[in-house]
């Protein structure tokens, strides 16, 4: 996640991937529903979080860490409890930590995933509504759901160049301000489009445009070449100053 004001990189989104040696890649929403089905997704996302809590720790401690939770996670408070467990034996500050939702996952037992979302702010964690604008009812539920952040769908950005679309993502974004949410835009693609966002009062972008998918390995280096670029004198003063 990027700071359209600063150019700051100021979060990652964890994701969850599958290869299969037999099978190849399976898409999330395919391990996902089987796992839902058989039970045993609490399982699986207990394990890949045990697994960020140690990759969180490669990051600079100013920066977030986004973390997707199900349809079943988020109504089932055994779970719940041991994400924030998780979080308290690592000794890492809960407020590093976002927990991503989306409007289906929340219409599964609205009244549970409330609780269960009363539960992670109570203890510093931050809550984001994923993939805003994809559902029917969102803005029905926006002023009765706790939540911190709002993440703005990538169809909104394909609209970008035309009038309309830019007065929709005008209009969300001000619904952000008045509700005091914050506003991280998915799906920037090319300098344009969030050269677009920032004029609009946009705070915060994510998409490939800034970077394309990479191991926490990978991290460090990325960060490494991308403060270098960003430091580096411009063409011309370099070869004035190597005569």
């Amino acid at each position: 996640m990027i700071s359209l004001s600063s150019g700051a990189v100021c979060g990652w989104e964890a994701l969850g991937r599958w290869e299969s040696a037999k099978l190849g890649k399976i898409v999330p929403g395919e391990f996902i529903e089987a796992a839902e089905r058989l039970n045993t997704m609490g399982t699986i996302t207990l394990s890949l979080f045990d697994k960020l809590l140690q990759d969180v720790k490669l990051l600079p401690q100013h920066q977030t860490i986004s973390f997707n939770l199900s349809a079943h996670d988020i109504v089932t408070s055994a779970t719940v409890d041991a994400l924030v467990a998780a979080i308290d034996n690592s000794g890492l500050a809960p407020g590093r930590f976002v927990f991503e939702i989306t409007e289906t996952a929340l219409m599964r037992d609205f009244a549970t995933a409330t609780r269960n979302i009363h539960r992670l702010r109570q203890h510093g964690i931050s809550i984001a509504l994923d993939d805003f604008g994809t559902g029917f009812s969102s803005l029905g539920y926006l002023n009765r759901l706790p939540i911190d952040k709002i993440k703005i769908d990538r169809s909104f950005v394909q609209d970008l160049d035309e009038a309309g679309g830019t007065r929709i993502l005008q209009a969300i974004l001000e619904m952000c301000r008045a509700l005091d949410l914050e506003c991280i835009i998915e799906g920037i693609e090319t300098e344009r489009q969030g050269s677009i966002l920032a004029d609009l009062g946009c705070q915060f972008a994510q998409g490939f445009h800034y970077a394309s998918p990479m191991t926490i390995k990978q991290v460090p280096a990325w960060m490494l070449r991308r403060d270098m670029a960003a430091t580096r004198p411009p063409i011309a003063m370099r070869s004035i100053g190597a005569l």
